[in-house]
């Protein structure tokens, strides 16, 4: 996974909904950045809500909540519930 699409879901992660640009890295191009948001959306781990807000589908939840908080990599055990 890209660091792009890694920054994307830790802000979507931390932050229950985002726009666009508070989901852009300052030193990012906005194409660029809209290439990995787009690959994040077909992939289903993202959505844009009507209100053109950002936020993770529930498959994107389930996958999230595999991966470690601080280097977003996949864990061996889930969270503990």
């Amino acid at each position: 996974m890209h660091w792009i699409q890694k920054h994307s879901l830790r802000q979507l992660i931390l932050h229950r909904e985002q726009r666009f640009s508070q989901l852009k890295p300052r030193d990012v191009e906005s194409n660029l950045f809209m290439y990995h948001l787009k690959q994040l959306m077909r992939e289903g781990y993202v959505h844009k809500l009507p209100s053109g807000l950002y936020e993770l589908s529930a498959k994107g939840q389930r996958f999230a909540d595999e991966l470690s908080l601080k280097s977003l990599e996949r864990r061996a055990q889930p969270h503990i519930v």
